[in-house]
């Protein structure tokens, strides 16, 4: 690549997981583009997975250790931090159970020269386990109601989409920012202490005049995370809590009231359908989401470290 393409840092935030990491940083360092930076963040792990990874990798990545663990947005932050410190023009967050294509943050850079204006990027996702099917390609908001159309999700890819499209919402688990989104916009909100940090991002982003975009030419591929599935009732908390979050900071269509008495519609017929299913923890969950939701106060967005 020219000298003067520009420097791009991918991070990638680990909490116990350094096989997961491990492939995920060394599809990164299959990458075709030269000016690729990989700094993982040590979100404060209990194993041995600094280790493993210095061992594996050496100098051919950073590793930062929080010391604690600082959750996804508390623990991305450290990150961008960073590649804003180093000069990079573009930071790509990724989950750790991905694996990117070699022409991923080749493609991505791409589509951020050919408009400035563009502050979010994002990729083809697939799952990992159906390497064709569709699992992220962003998604818009309804004009009314809180429900994002999800694009493409559960498809399976026969070159329907093939050109860049504009979103309003792109997934945290592979989003690459434009430095001026950092610098303008500022860095996740720490008070999402699980769950859309990334859409609330994008919604800043948005707000500020920066434009959101997916290039489906560039892919990779998710192991879907099944932590989520054995911890449900914490995961149905904190879905539920910062779901009434997002929506009381970035309020849709023209009737709030509208939004909200939908949101809470929704929610209720949730922990009814698990109280049917005998999920009482599930449905107790779900409804002190909803209480602690509307309950917090919410004041400024907190994006620093």
């Amino acid at each position: 690549m020219a000298p003067m393409d520009p420097l791009v840092v991918a991070v990638v935030l680990n909490w116990n997981q350094p096989e997961e990491t491990a492939d995920c940083v060394a599809s990164l360092l299959a990458s075709d583009y030269r000016r690729l930076q990989t700094l993982v963040v040590d979100n404060g792990s209990t194993d041995n997975s600094v280790s493993q990874l210095r061992g594996r990798f050496g100098d051919q990545i950073r590793i930062v250790e929080t010391g604690t663990n600082l959750y996804y947005a508390g623990g991305n932050n450290i990150g961008l931090k960073w590649a804003l410190e180093a000069g990079a023009t573009w930071a790509l967050i990724l989950n750790n159970d991905t694996v990117v294509g070699p022409e991923l943050v080749s493609t991505l850079v791409q589509a951020g020269a050919d408009d400035s204006c563009i502050g979010v990027l994002a990729p083809m996702i697939y799952y990992a386990d159906d390497r064709l099917r569709i699992w992220a390609l962003g998604s818009r908001r309804h004009p009314w109601l809180p429900m994002p159309r999800d694009i493409g999700r559960g498809e399976i890819d026969r070159g329907q989409y093939t050109a860049p499209f504009a979103v309003d919402y792109v997934t945290g688990c592979a989003m690459m920012l434009r430095q001026t989104v950092l610098t303008q916009v500022g860095f996740f909100d720490r008070s999402y202490r699980m769950y859309f940090e990334d859409a609330d991002l994008c919604a800043r982003a948005q707000r500020a005049g920066f434009g959101l975009r997916v290039e489906p030419r560039a892919k990779m591929w998710h192991r879907v995370s099944l932590t989520s599935k054995r911890q449900a009732s914490t995961t149905q908390y904190q879905k539920t809590r910062y779901r009434v979050r997002f929506y009381r900071q970035h309020p849709h269509g023209p009737l709030k009231g509208l939004t909200h008495a939908v949101l809470c519609l929704q929610e209720f017929t949730r922990c009814g359908a698990a109280l049917m299913r005998g999920q009482r923890s599930l449905a107790q969950a779900g409804l002190r989401g909803l209480r602690d939701g509307y309950r917090e106060k919410i004041e400024k967005h907190i994006g620093s470290q």
